[in-house]
């Protein structure tokens, strides 16, 4: 009877490390789809930004509002309050600009405004040998 038990004890053990290894990875993939995504917005929208383009402003810093959005309540779950404090001025800024290319105004210093990610990838990304990069463990 006490091996039955010891064997349902080491069972949950696993369970429960394998359930946290899974969440963990499926963390990283939420963080990397979102980020994935703001790297073509932000050129995009430096495009349209320095040819005046109102309307891709607005498309664009719109898309980066709602990928920031995203990345603070990634970061807000995840605990990293200093993250989703840059995540939150991120999507600000970018709503900003979003509301201004809506009603026509094309204001470039948006380019100082939204843009600001190496503050927090200086803090928690990191490069893995495979070249790829994931967030650092805190």
């Amino acid at each position: 009877m006490r091996k039955v038990s010891v064997l349902i004890a080491l069972c949950f053990v696993l369970a429960v490390a394998l359930t946290l290894m899974g969440q963990s990875q499926q963390n990283q993939n939420a963080l990397k789809n979102i980020m994935t995504q703001v790297d073509p917005a932000w050129t995009s929208l430096q495009m349209n930004l320095d040819s005046g383009n109102a309307a891709g402003v607005a498309t664009d810093a719109a898309k980066l509002q709602r990928l920031f959005a995203a990345a603070e309540r990634f970061f807000t779950k995840m605990n990293m309050p200093q993250a989703a404090g840059w995540a939150n001025e991120e999507a600000a800024a970018a709503d900003t600009a979003a509301k201004g290319a809506k009603a026509g105004s094309v204001d470039k210093t948006a380019k100082a405004a939204i843009g600001k990610c190496k503050q927090c990838h200086d803090v928690y990304r990191q490069k893995n040998p495979d070249g790829t990069f994931s967030l650092k463990r805190q």
